[in-house]
């Protein structure tokens, strides 16, 4: 086992992390479930960790010496991810004896308990900087996704920067960077545009339900649809949609509306000027084209599967669906799936808890987000469902503290 150029800058950073507050750990944790396309320790020559399980496992060891206390669980969210974690090892196990299926299940355990710590521990973030963090991920995200398209527009040889640092995962070519072809596509840090849609919509919506009185949102949402315009994606695209959709419904502020439509009409008159026809090209061609029959087959497979072992599943990562419901459904059958929509029960339910504001924008990005890959992005590891996760795990309940409404506000 090796460790990459990049690596060692990671490695740096988490050390410093870990000896300041853990607040400062917790941005690092978030950063780094953005970096998909890179790894810290090299195991074989296709094969590596990436950052966003070990600076999650960073967390999880500074968040026990910062808060050792054990706490009796009494919260349904925790007792539904447990019995998830239980029924997928078992399941795993029993259908799939293979050393490599069974640790694969390493990294959800690592995102499951790191949220769970974040629970214990978010009495020590405030909303404030939870907030900050997420407009410093936006815009680190912004920069890289100019860089991106600069390149693989061929306006600009940024391979120097952008291969160690972004996307040193050299090996695996279903991350687009690692194409030889042109491509004017806004996919930042992520193998995908797809996957990137996944953090765009979500992040997108938290914005959007903050009922606060910082008008720099606006202009981080124009910068949001925008970016989501450019990735050309009909997953980010279908998830505007729907997840639109689901907001005005559950909406009953008319005060928002003074907020959503100058931004609903400023990107409506950037996609009608620039790239109407593309959008709508890129929908049709994707439900035509080989790859729309290939997803299509990967869910009749998916299904299939669910068919075969309807109760239990096939075991984690046995199945390969394009649509992130069905593949749950082949992989943990009835009992994974529905313990596991549960967990997300309890966190959906927020959105109608109006009193806690930041609550229900961090369950907002979860609904985004989930929209996004039961469309087309089928990973339970997917690390930027579980940012939006680590949110939310820090926002809960926080809206009762006057000393924190003021700090918001």
């Amino acid at each position: 086992m090796s460790i990459t150029f990049f690596g060692v800058i990671w490695m740096v950073l988490i050390f410093i992390c870990f000896f300041l507050e853990i607040k400062y750990l917790f941005l690092l944790t978030l950063i780094s479930m953005t970096l998909q396309c890179d790894v810290i320790f090299l195991i074989n020559t296709e094969l590596g960790i990436g950052p966003a399980i070990v600076t999650s496992l960073a967390f999880i060891f500074k968040s026990i010496i910062y808060n050792a206390r054990v706490i009796i669980i009494k919260d349904k969210i925790k007792n539904f991810f447990i019995l998830f974690m239980i029924c997928v090892t078992i399941t795993t196990c029993y259908m799939d004896k293979s050393m490599e299926k069974i640790t694969s299940f390493f990294q959800i355990y690592v995102y499951i308990i790191c949220f769970f710590r974040m629970i214990s521990i978010r009495d020590s973030i405030s909303i404030k900087f939870s907030s900050n963090c997420v407009k410093v991920i936006i815009l680190f995200i912004s920069i890289v996704g100019v860089l991106q398209m600069l390149h693989s527009s061929s306006l600009v040889d940024l391979s120097f920067i952008l291969r160690p640092l972004i996307y040193n995962e050299s090996w695996d070519y279903s991350i687009v960077f690692n194409k030889s072809y042109l491509l004017f596509r806004f996919y930042s840090t992520f193998m995908e545009p797809s996957y990137c849609s996944v953090f765009l919509v979500g992040v997108f919506f938290y914005l959007l339900s903050i009922e606060g009185k910082d008008n720099r949102n606006i202009g981080l949402m124009i910068m949001l649809g925008v970016e989501i315009a450019l990735t050309t994606s009909a997953t980010a695209f279908g998830a505007m949609f729907i997840t639109g959709v689901l907001f005005i419904c559950s909406n009953t502020n008319k005060k928002f509306m003074k907020y959503i439509v100058p931004i609903v009409m400023l990107i409506f008159i950037f996609v009608i000027c620039f790239g109407w026809n593309d959008i709508v090209n890129q929908i049709l061609i994707k439900l035509a084209s080989g790859s729309g029959r290939t997803r299509r087959n990967w869910n009749k497979a998916g299904l299939n599967a669910f068919f075969e072992s309807p109760m239990i599943g096939m075991g984690y990562k046995n199945v390969r669906a394009s649509s992130f419901f069905v593949t749950l459904l082949g992989e943990f059958g009835i009992l994974g799936t529905v313990l596991f929509a549960l967990s997300l029960i309890c966190v959906i339910k927020e959105i109608f808890i109006k009193d806690d504001k930041f609550a229900v924008a961090s369950s907002w990005f979860v609904v985004g987000s989930v929209i996004a890959m039961i469309i087309a992005c089928p990973d339970l590891s997917l690390a930027p469902f579980w940012m939006a996760m680590y949110i939310y795990a820090v926002s809960r309940g926080r809206m009762s503290i006057n000393e924190e409404r003021i700090e918001y506000i």
